[in-house]
């Protein structure tokens, strides 16, 4: 569920302009959303909160007749509102000559500047001038608030030489719940949306030109967010859509798809604060189900909100489930603001939907591959290798293993890692598990664990390395007087000014044993004759050790 405040606050900032306002006082209620099955083509009705109709499209010709008994199936003498058409080509605008001929439209509106010179354009074009309607332009910035709901072209204000380029792309808002419906845009109309700042995360989208391998970008995905993608398709169909390219980049930010090859008509109802689809609940909220009460909730929520890394398409995030390599690069690219690429490429990442964030991670010094030629971006991450990553990109390291040899399994992280775990440990960004007072170097890390950790390096971003201690002064062993002295009892302790004690640099006591429990801390010990510590100033016998 997005927040109405969101995409106002956008609008404002651009100063959009409005050409033209309709505005209708009746009762809000239910506003509903049709994507009627027209095969390889589009067609979309609205019903608005106030019982005001909407057509978007109408797929080809040889469906006209099947949008107008579906649109009297909802309706007994409906009449059409606004009829708007999203661009000229056939597979949108056909079966508009049935609409035309057979109910009365109110308001017919489309592209002007989109070129229109096939005869099935003309014959659409000559039936609304005979139909007697309110024909407008589709103007950016043109915008419809009707009984509590607000509709608004979001298009570029660009003339494309690809009529799909030029498609309207309309923005539906009703209370907390909200939608765009995008045409056949490609990757420059939706390049230039996301440069003029048009695009807001939205809880349904039709997905643009019916999946093609050249829409869908992920630049364009990752402002729109859709929780819930829709795809106007036919079975088959010639085109190889939607493309697998095109899933890919949904599946990759936690979209649900939903195909009209696959269900038919596709439904959603919705009271401006909870939908359906289809009669199924449509989860709203971009929260995963299986977050609630974890221990990670707050942060794994957090990142969600962000952009960061997104669910699975069935609704769940799975935190304990292992996070691939793919997936923990692309997460801290975008937790760090990591953009700069090189064109570095993989054998197993040419055609990976994480090619991209790859580069990236490897152009900033973040990781490398698993070999000369390999990354292994579906291979989940260990904990080890997490915490490389994130030293490396942090720039710190520590050779001084206490924090790692502290856990019974310290021994073995690799020495590839050890410098960069010891610093991540030192640093607070990641822990052991203290139940078995192990750190599990080799296993993979969950996707709760990185979210957590990466919100901790996020928190603290200038770690204090500690100073390594300085390095153990060597033991000199006692001096050997060739003619010793005659043995002189101290105390009755047992030892002689030439009998052997321990020492430490600072301390003013003596050490019957290098042992003594006084001692444990200390990482300095030097082995002298009780006459040399006693020159050194050493003249307290250790009440421990020494009686």
């Amino acid at each position: 569920m997005k927040f109405k405040q969101k995409f106002l606050s956008s609008v404002i900032a651009l100063g959009l302009v409005t050409s033209s306002m309709f505005i209708s006082n009746a009762n809000s209620q239910q506003l509903e959303v049709h994507h009627i099955d027209v095969g390889q083509g589009e067609s979309i009705y609205i019903e608005l909160p106030d019982g005001s109709d909407v057509l978007i499209d109408a797929g080809k010709s040889n469906y006209g007749s099947t949008v107008v008994n579906y649109l009297k199936g909802q309706e007994k003498d409906i009449d059409i509102e606004y009829l708007i058409a999203t661009h000229p080509d056939a597979d949108h605008i056909g079966g508009m000559q049935e609409v035309f001929k057979q109910l009365n439209v109110k308001n017919f509106i489309y592209p002007k500047d989109a070129p229109h010179t096939t005869q099935t354009w003309q014959n659409v074009l000559s039936l609304a001038d005979a139909e007697g309607c309110t024909i407008k332009d589709s103007t950016p910035g043109t915008t419809f608030n009707i009984g509590g709901a607000t509709m608004k072209f979001i298009q570029p204000t660009v003339d494309y030489s690809d009529n799909n380029d030029d498609s309207v792309v309309t923005y539906l808002e009703y209370k907390d719940v909200n939608f765009m419906f995008t045409g056949d845009i490609e990757a420059d109309a939706e390049k230039d949306m996301v440069a003029q700042n048009l695009v807001t995360d939205v809880d349904f989208m039709t997905v643009p030109h019916h999946g093609s391998k050249g829409s869908s970008t992920e630049e364009f995905l990752a402002k729109a967010k859709p929780e819930h993608a829709i795809v106007s398709v036919g079975a088959d169909n010639s085109y190889g859509h939607p493309t697998s390219d095109a899933l890919n980049r949904y599946n990759a930010i936690g979209s649900k798809v939903y195909r009209t090859d696959q269900l038919g008509d596709i439904v959603v109802k919705t009271d401006g604060n909870t939908a359906t689809i289809n009669g199924n609940n449509a989860d709203t909220s971009r929260m995963p189900s299986d977050i609630t009460g974890h221990w990670a909730e707050t942060q794994i929520k957090d990142f969600i909100n962000k952009g960061y890394l997104n669910g699975y398409p069935d609704g769940t995030f799975k935190p304990q489930a292992s996070i691939t390599r793919a997936e923990f690069v692309k997460t801290l690219n975008k937790a760090f603001g990591l953009t700069g690429k090189s064109g570095k490429v993989f054998d197993d990442t040419v055609w990976h939907w994480a090619k991209d964030e790859i580069d990236i991670a490897v152009t900033n010094g973040v990781c490398q591959g698993t070999s000369a030629i390999t990354f292994e971006p579906d291979a989940p991450i260990t904990r080890e290798a997490a915490a490389k990553m994130i030293a490396n990109y942090k720039k710190i390291s520590d050779t001084y293993h206490d924090k790692i040899n502290g856990y019974n399994d310290g021994s073995q992280t690799a020495g590839w890692a050890i410098n960069e775990v010891e610093a991540i440990l030192e640093a607070g960004y990641m822990n052991g598990y203290s139940d078995t007072n192990t750190f599990k170097p080799k296993n993979n890390i969950t996707r709760a664990e990185a979210v957590v950790t990466l919100g901790r390096v996020i928190a603290n971003p200038n770690p204090v390395m500690p100073e390594p201690p300085a390095p153990a002064e060597p033991v000199t062993p006692p001096t050997t007087n060739p003619t010793p002295n005659p043995p002189t009892n101290i105390g009755g302790s047992g030892l002689t000014d030439s009998s052997t004690v321990y020492v430490t640099p600072s301390g003013k006591s003596y050490h019957k044993t290098k042992s003594c429990s006084t001692l444990k801390r200390s990482k300095v010990i030097n082995a002298v004759t009780l006459a040399q510590a006693k020159a050194q100033g050493k003249s307290d016998p250790c009440n421990i050790c020494v009686k």
